[in-house]
């Protein structure tokens, strides 16, 4: 199911990351749901990730999702700097 999520919002993952950061590495992505259901689609969850920039720097993102009659949409971007 984790996959399934991250292979759908893929484009648009990346475009909110890439509109913050420019060029990044994205690793450790994954997805956290916010109440566990073992159902497909989850209702609401958070892709957390670890974005490294060209300076070496690295952030921890949460990105919250919410579904939709339109699909998943995003309510929430959080980023911790890691260094």
């Amino acid at each position: 199911m984790e996959e399934v999520l991250i292979f759908e919002l893929r484009p648009k993952i990346l475009s909110i990351i890439r509109k913050e950061y420019g060029e990044y590495l994205l690793d450790n992505a994954r997805i956290l749901p916010i109440k566990k259901s073992g159902k497909y689609p989850q209702q609401e969850f958070i892709f957390k990730g670890r974005v490294t920039k060209q300076d070496s720097t690295s952030d921890i993102i949460r990105i919250t999702f919410k579904a939709g009659f339109g699909g998943y949409k995003v309510s929430d971007f959080h980023a911790q700097r890691l260094n």
